[in-house]
């Protein structure tokens, strides 16, 4: 989908304030790199699509996330190739040319600012 580009891909079941600021740090993480190719996209996974679709489109508005598209899944199980954890509420996959670098899991109500600040180390990590 983006080739050897470095890639961060967030999969989520809810939205959440901490979720919002992370997805605003990535994406401003992409803009700020952009001369590295870096993307990044988030996957809401979720039973209701519908409103799940209009959720996203008022969170992108709010925090102005330009530049990382932000998409749904219409189930809450995910895409069955990215093997999500069924017990993870977000999870945070990165690649670089085609491999993975870094995989954080997080349970329901499980992602805090300190674990925030790990994924934004690796996001740095991934561009160098």
């Amino acid at each position: 989908m983006y080739g050897g580009s470095p890639v961060v891909a967030v999969f989520t079941r809810r939205l959440s304030d901490d979720l919002t600021g992370l997805v605003k740090k990535i994406d401003d993480a992409v803009a700020k790199n952009s001369d590295k190719k870096m993307k990044a996209f988030v996957i809401y996974m979720s039973d209701e699509p519908d409103t799940a679709e209009a959720k996203l489109k008022g969170l992108a508005s709010a925090q102005k996330i330009a530049k990382t598209p932000l998409t749904t899944f219409a189930t809450a199980e995910g895409p069955d190739n990215y093997r999500i954890s069924a017990d993870a509420d977000v999870t945070v996959l990165m690649w670089n040319k085609m491999k993975v670098t870094s995989n954080h899991a997080f349970g329901k109500d499980k992602l805090s600012d300190k674990d925030v600040e790990k994924v934004l180390a690796d996001v740095t990590n991934l561009v160098k």
